[in-house]
């Protein structure tokens, strides 16, 4: 998004973090068609205690995802949006091997710029909302498959939230702050209601070379409540990790950026220790 002529509002056109929405929506009229690969390996898993343990020589897992991002400009200050994604999952136990590929939930989303950045104290803020819909499968199909075949979480879950964005020459900066609500649902025939979610990231890009490159760095983490299955809580407790990551963006035009980089789980609790390794392009039309 380019800034108005006669301001100085600091706006260069980047690429834009891996996980944080910029509080700069797609511009109307424009289309942002972004496909993203990735392939993460899981080192390990941290448990209710917070501790790590590594795989075994006889342990492994990968999942390679590719996703399609896109957002429309409906108005000026107004974009609606979806991400689709297809993951192919391989694991192995001692002398089990498994692997599956296949759709996993979708997401639909709208933002809404609620303040417009001024060449003062004043960043962009932008109001979200998503419906993440259940079109993964929730509950594998059998043992064999080593729950590779599990792409989703069979539930819809609500989410609001903030994006803020600001130019600081020579950085532009990022926060996102978000809520979601699981609804209840049945999952693998258990009546499943998944903790509330709360989620931050907070991240940084650096233009430098004439803008044509840029360093990208983030961190973000999730931390959601216990969840309750047939009404009671499960013993492990709440989840929650911390994430960070760092890429290199080669900026073509304002139409088009590259980004490649890499995220690394750094601390957990009851989830996978995993890296991350990514490769998007962001086309607008």
């Amino acid at each position: 998004m380019v800034a108005p002529q006669g301001a100085e509002v600091f706006r260069p056109t980047t690429a834009g973090p891996f996980v944080t929405f910029t509080a700069l929506t797609t511009p109307r009229g424009y289309l942002l068609f972004q496909p993203i690969l990735s392939v993460s390996p899981t080192r390990g898993a941290y448990d209710a205690r917070e501790r790590y343990t590594p795989f075994s020589e006889d342990e492994s897992e990968h999942c390679a995802a590719l996703s399609l991002f896109m957002e429309y400009g409906v108005l000026d200050r107004l974009a609606v949006g979806a991400q689709l994604a297809v993951l192919h999952n391989r694991r192995r136990e001692v002398a089990e091997r498994a692997s599956s590929t296949g759709m996993s939930d979708t997401l639909l989303f709208a933002r809404g710029v609620l303040l417009s950045e001024t060449p003062g104290a004043r960043p962009e803020v932008t109001l979200q909302a998503q419906v993440k819909l259940p079109t993964g499968r929730e509950a594998s199909a059998r043992n064999t498959l080593l729950d590779t075949d599990v792409r989703g979480t069979g539930n819809v879950d609500l989410t609001v939230g903030v994006d803020v964005t600001k130019g600081l020459r020579p950085v532009l900066l990022h926060l996102e702050v978000l809520y979601t609500r699981a609804l209840e649902a049945r999952v693998g025939g258990v009546d499943t209601r998944y903790g509330d979610t709360f989620s931050w990231s907070a991240a940084g890009e650096w233009p430098f070379l004439q803008e044509r490159y840029a360093l990208m760095l983030e961190v973000s983490g999730i931390h959601q409540g216990p969840t309750r299955l047939d009404g009671v809580q499960e013993a492990e407790g709440s989840l929650g990790e911390v994430m960070v990551g760092a890429g290199v963006e080669v900026l073509f035009s304002e139409d088009l950026q590259f980004l490649v980089g890499y995220q690394r789980v750094v601390w957990g609790r009851n989830t996978a220790a995993v890296d991350a390794f990514t490769v998007t392009l962001i086309p607008t039309y």
